[in-house]
């Protein structure tokens, strides 16, 4: 089943929800091995986002979600406050890229990962300018 959250507009599906006790939570796997003692920050953000879409589905605040990794290494993630002022200011960010009211960040210098961006036309620190 595909979760809408109506004021931010995000959609998404979680690999699975799970019930224990009287609380929802969410699951994710991700493909990649995971060597590090903690998850990537977008891939909590990404699960940060499930436990919005659970409280605005089930109305009830999932306490906290599990990230999965090709290796089997799993963290549970909480969802923190800290957490979801940092899913809001991502969301905000994408929001403000989207209008073009601020400019992409390039953190390589691959020109066929440069032109795939979707903010490609509008970079002003694109590769291959023209």
């Amino acid at each position: 089943m595909i979760y809408r959250e109506a004021n931010l507009k995000i959609v998404g599906r979680p690999i699975y929800i799970k019930r224990e006790d009287t609380k929802y939570v969410p699951y994710e796997h991700e493909s990649l091995k995971m060597e590090a003692k903690k998850p990537y920050l977008d891939h909590k953000l990404q699960l940060s986002c499930y436990m919005m879409l659970i409280e605005e589905f089930f109305g009830q605040k999932a306490n906290c979600g599990m990230i999965t990794y090709a290796n089997n290494k799993t963290f549970k993630v909480d969802n923190t406050l800290a957490l979801r002022h940092k899913l809001d200011k991502r969301i905000r960010r994408l929001k403000d890229l989207k209008m073009g009211k601020v400019s992409p960040v390039r953190n390589h210098h691959i020109f066929e990962k440069c032109f795939a961006c979707k903010y490609y036309s509008n970079c002003k620190d694109r590769l291959g300018k023209r």
